[in-house]
């Protein structure tokens, strides 16, 4: 009944407005017979209305858009207000279907950490699981109640903690956080990803897993003869006894470490089963079923070295990209990563001897990695690593801790020509690369076209203020502000301090083409191309770049007198948003 009379109260006044909107429109008439003018208003081409005072002081009635009582411009904003108002529900809606209606949860229990506190928190408690969320993430919003839940459940035994990443950017940074929200489980300190069900009873299995993970005793030879042949990576440590501190530096590092089953022994015949030299110890062997399976700790017994070396070691010589080993590669401690892009696995025949070996000379300071082209997994690779497949063999690198700056490796495809490559890349020796579409032949429209090739030349341009939009073709927000893009454009483009231009990020990168989310705008003064850029975030208007580029241009500048032109007999519906 309640949705019947609203909608008759919807219906009643979208009536009224239509008879508004009729009212207006012969009163417009009427007064344009009289002064003997035509009616119609050109709108068409350049998208403008004629009430801008060129080259006025006055900044309001330049843009020509400030009458809050003209019935046209309100029936827009009423249609737009009514259409915010309809997704808000939409999100709304979908928060209830996918985590309970927001604001349905206590969240008494839940820390709140910081850039002030975050260190000395982790560093001080024993065990704490930290989400790292963006307000505005629905994903975030959905997952809160079942945060709360758990850290009520789990009051007194580990702390769960929640971290805006969106105010405390360094500690995202910090924790090489790419999507939200990201889940982290600290032991004493050190953490891993959380990348299981996101619900209360997969958050309470998993904290009690860790915390009441113990390290296996292997007693005798029988104990041990089922680990000689291996499937996953284990840990057998050698130790003089079964108790003390080397045994809680190992628990404690068997807690840190996913992916790895550890084993301990004081057993001789154990030792020299696992090739353990028997009159050393402690010690620690690492043990793989791929090549170069078997690895030898003979460090200080402390959790720290340890973690690092199993950390390091655990993943095979030579890694295969694929959906089950993205997060091995990404969440593992070393940042810096080489990668071998192949056609097919023809051509990683012929590579694999040069690659594996490049790869064991430098084993411990960077993950090799291994990706076929003829995968969807190495496609998507492929793509944002800007391979085109035009060379059946590419060489790169990737560095995940500075930024995502890439590297290609453009020497002679020998073990000698990849070694000199590597040994630049370890000591930051190389010249970043960014990928780039063509330079475009033609590139006089309204929005110029910015690659990385060109970038400097479209965008750095220093006599000029330069307006980027940083897009991605797949983004519906991206294709909702082209047409209005399009519009400030055209209406600017006969000024000739100011250039519009858009970049495909998806193809295209520049160290200053910084993208917070798609789409990015970004103001470049004329002048001063080096500073930082301002970050637009008005209403994606004409109105509002426009109000935009008047306080931010370098350069002052007047809007140019459209072109007028005229037709009898006919009106045309006054855009809502036009200069």
């Amino acid at each position: 009944m309640a949705s019947i009379i609203q909608h008759r109260v919807i219906v009643f006044t979208l009536s009224l407005l239509c008879l508004l909107v009729i009212s207006s429109l012969d009163q417009i008439n009427a007064e344009s017979e009289k002064n003997g003018e035509d009616p119609e208003l050109d709108v068409a081409d350049s998208g403008e209305d004629d009430a801008v005072d060129y080259g006025g002081e006055d900044d309001e009635d330049e843009y020509g858009i400030d009458d809050e009582d003209d019935p046209l411009l309100n029936l827009g904003n009423r249609y737009e207000e009514e259409e915010e108002e309809e997704e808000e529900e939409e999100e709304e809606e979908e928060e209830r279907n996918e985590g309970g209606e927001v604001g349905d949860y206590d969240e008494r229990d839940v820390v709140v950490l910081g850039s002030s506190n975050f260190t000395k928190f982790v560093m001080k408690e024993r065990y704490v699981f930290v989400e790292i969320y963006a307000p505005w993430c629905r994903y975030c919003k959905s997952l809160a109640p079942e945060w709360a839940a758990t850290a009520t459940a789990l009051t007194g035994q580990v702390p769960f903690a929640k971290v805006d990443a969106t105010v405390h950017t360094d500690i995202s940074e910090q924790l090489h956080v790419s999507s939200y929200p990201s889940l982290f489980f600290f032991v004493y300190g050190v953490h891993s990803p959380y990348n299981g069900v996101r619900s209360k009873d997969a958050f309470v299995a998993y904290v009690n897993g860790k915390m009441n993970l113990t390290v296996r005793a292997l007693m005798s030879v029988s104990d041990a003869e089922s680990l000689v042949e291996v499937n996953t990576p284990i840990a057998v440590a050698y130790l003089k006894k079964l108790k003390g501190p080397e045994v809680f530096e190992l628990t404690t590092v068997a807690k840190q470490v996913d992916g790895v089953i550890f084993y301990m022994t004081s057993n001789e015949d154990v030792a020299a089963m696992f090739g353990l030299n028997v009159n050393v110890k402690p010690v620690l062997v690492l043990l793989k079923s791929v090549p170069d399976n078997r690895v030898v700790y003979k460090g200080t017994f402390k959790r720290t070295p340890l973690h690092q070396f199993v950390s390091t070691n655990k993943l095979p010589l030579v890694i295969f990209f694929s959906q089950e080993t993205t997060s091995l590669i990404m969440e593992n401690e070393m940042k810096k990563q080489v990668l071998c892009f192949v056609q097919d696995d023809e051509y990683w025949g012929y590579a694999q001897p040069l690659f594996e070996e490049v790869a064991r000379a430098f084993k411990g300071q960077a993950m090799f990695i291994r990706v076929v082209l003829d995968s969807s997994e190495g496609l998507k690779a492929a793509e944002y690593f800007g391979v085109t497949g035009e060379n059946p063999i590419v060489i790169m690198a990737f560095s995940t801790a500075e930024d995502g700056l890439k590297y290609l490796h453009q020497g002679e495809f020998t073990v000698e020509g990849i070694k000199k490559f590597v040994e630049g890349f370890t000591k930051n020796k190389l010249r970043p690369y960014y990928k780039s579409e063509r330079i475009p032949a033609q590139n006089d429209e309204a929005v110029r076209i910015a690659v990385g090739r060109n970038f400097e030349e479209i965008v750095l341009d220093e006599a000029k203020d330069t307006l980027v939009e940083l897009y991605a073709p797949w983004c519906h927000h991206c294709q909702e502000l082209e047409p209005t893009y399009n519009r400030l454009a055209k209406r600017l483009m006969g000024i000739p301090s100011l250039s519009i231009v858009k970049m495909n990020m998806e193809a295209n990168e520049h160290p200053l083409a910084k993208v917070d989310g798609f789409p990015t705008i970004l103001f470049f003064s004329a002048g001063n191309k080096s500073t930082k850029p301002i970050t637009f975030h008005g209403d994606r208007t004409v109105k509002g770049l426009y109000q935009f580029l008047k306080k931010n241009a370098a350069i002052p500048f007047a809007l140019p007198k459209p072109a007028q032109t005229r037709a009898p007999n006919k009106v045309e519906q006054i855009p809502n948003d036009e200069l």
